[in-house]
């Protein structure tokens, strides 16, 4: 791999060769040491992220505020900067006791008001048991879009209780898995009802939801399934869980339109019922 590294200075493989050696550092298929000469050029390159980061969540903000203009700014999104600075953050981990710089870079990067980034640097600095204040999950738990995300990054490194109890609902991990299918795209999301289920011997609750990508969008049916394990564990069911393309119409009640739909998806989980929902487009496409 040493030869592979250099090609990090070389501009147009600068970006897939760095996610190729993030990729193999959080799979443990190298050692950092294999890259231990360019780690300077990797924290320089961080923090210019970082600060890119800080310019795309401020265009962010001036964009939410008339999002109905297709016209707003064409820059670099929030979520894809931070999806860059997640690969720093992997490289940069096992050196966070080496450079006395880096802890200070992490911590800004636990202040950071991109919630993903937040997120990212939290669980990495989990897994190498680096000190995270309760307050950094108190605040990803809190905001709907990162609840599930965080519930499972927890539960992979099996430290649920890490979780804020305050947060750990059914209806609130079935709202995140609605918010986390949508990559965070809902702009309104009401829910109608709940019904208990059993699901492959594990009881659980659907929860039936109107929703709204946008603000000026016509109502549109979602559900979404959680069940819990008999350690109280909970689990969204992927297949159970839905925004649909289905429109909520005025002329019907909703409680026939919701049934309507929950069949549906009961039908196509069949090997035998999904010819007969092939062609019916009632999914979004994120």
């Amino acid at each position: 791999y040493p030869e592979l590294v250099t090609l990090t200075m070389i501009e147009d493989f600068n970006t897939p060769v760095r996610d190729l050696l993030a990729t193999l550092v959080d799979s443990n298929k190298i050692a950092p040491a294999v890259y231990d000469d360019y780690v300077g050029n990797i924290y320089f390159d961080a923090k210019l992220a970082f600060k890119k980061l800080q310019r795309a969540n401020e265009n962010s903000f001036s964009q939410n505020t008339d999002d109905d203009n297709d016209d707003n700014y064409r820059g670099p999104s929030a979520d894809g900067v931070g999806e860059e600075l997640n690969r720093f953050i992997t490289l940069l981990m096992p050196y966070y006791d080496k450079n006395p710089q880096l802890p200070k870079f992490f911590d800004k990067l636990l202040l950071s008001n991109n919630n993903l980034v937040k997120l990212n640097t939290a669980v990495a600095m989990l897994k190498s048991e680096k000190p995270v204040p309760d307050s950094v999950w108190a605040g990803i738990a809190a905001k709907e879009e990162f609840r599930a995300p965080l519930y499972d990054a927890l539960k992979n490194q099996k430290r649920e209780q890490l979780f804020p109890s305050k947060y750990k609902s059914n209806e609130m991990m079935a709202t995140s898995a609605l918010y986390e299918q949508a990559n965070r795209k809902i702009d309104s999301l009401s829910l109608i009802k709940k019904e208990e289920i059993t699901h492959r011997g594990q009881k659980g609750w659907v929860y039936f939801y109107k929703y709204k990508l946008r603000k000026k969008d016509n109502w549109k049916i979602a559900f979404s399934t959680i069940v819990t394990d008999k350690n109280k564990d909970f689990e969204a069911v992927d297949e159970l869980t839905l925004l649909t393309n289905k429109t909520l119409s005025s002329r019907r009640s909703e409680e026939e339109q919701l049934t309507e739909q929950w069949k549906k998806r009961m039908i196509t989980q069949r090997e035998s019922g999904r010819q007969f929902y092939a062609n019916d487009n009632t999914t979004i496409d994120f």
